[in-house]
């Protein structure tokens, strides 16, 4: 395995300075169970959110910590922050974080805690070296659930020797998909301008760490983030 599994393209660089992007690789992930602390944690996940969010309004929420730097982004697209209508849904309409892959169930929790938009791939399909690209043309990739999806020009995209792993507006590929049976897994993390690199780092700590919480047998590969 190579020293550091993960680079940054000059194209990513150019067009979007101040931002950051991250990974955490992992290996030897067989929990036997789930920890009633993860469970709990999930739980209290919740509670916050509903705390935090349900007493404001829509644009309130959208001008809320690292939302607001999403929305930005995703605006210049034309689209909206699919992360801040997930925290609406838990906050104003009670729904549960869902239980599933429990690999997913942590990416999701730090994303909604942190608003910070993060994959999770199966590192065993994964084609050394993972580049963080911003799209010179439209690409397109087949995405999670095999429906057509497309990186769009000057998105922000993580791609491997094989394919496109995800793009910000375009969603995660079907490509390095987590199964129930993944033991090494790969956490991409997408810093977009504003979000601060020491949050980054921060949130890449919380993901290791409810790692080791399921599997504490679980080997570190690599954690490091690279900004502008």
């Amino acid at each position: 395995m190579p020293e550091s599994i993960w680079t940054v393209t000059e194209a990513w660089r150019e067009n979007w300075p101040g931002a950051t992007g991250g990974i955490l690789a992992i290996r030897g992930f067989q929990p036997t169970g789930r920890p009633e602390p993860f469970d709990e944690s999930l739980t209290e996940t919740e509670e916050l959110l509903i705390d935090q969010f349900a007493p404001l309004e829509r644009e309130a929420i959208r001008q809320t910590g690292n939302i607001a730097h999403y929305h930005r982004y995703y605006r210049s697209f034309g689209q909206n922050y699919h992360v801040q209508h997930q925290i609406e849904s838990i906050a104003k309409k009670g729904r549960k974080i869902p239980r599933r892959q429990i690999l997913v169930e942590i990416g999701f929790k730090w994303e909604l805690r942190n608003g910070i938009l993060t994959g999770v791939h199966d590192l065993a399909d994964v084609a050394f070296p993972v580049v963080l690209d911003s799209a010179a043309e439209p690409v397109a990739y087949q995405g999670y659930g095999e429906h057509q999806a497309e990186v769009r020009q000057n998105d922000m995209y993580y791609r491997d020797g094989v394919d496109v792993l995800s793009s910000i507006v375009g969603g995660p590929s079907h490509h390095g998909r987590i199964q129930e049976s993944t033991g090494a897994a790969l956490f991409t993390v997408y810093g977009v301008p504003g979000v601060a690199a020491a949050e980054i780092e921060s949130h890449l700590q919380q993901l290791w760490a409810d790692v080791r919480l399921i599997e504490p047998n679980a080997e570190l590969i690599e954690l490091s983030s690279i900004s502008v």
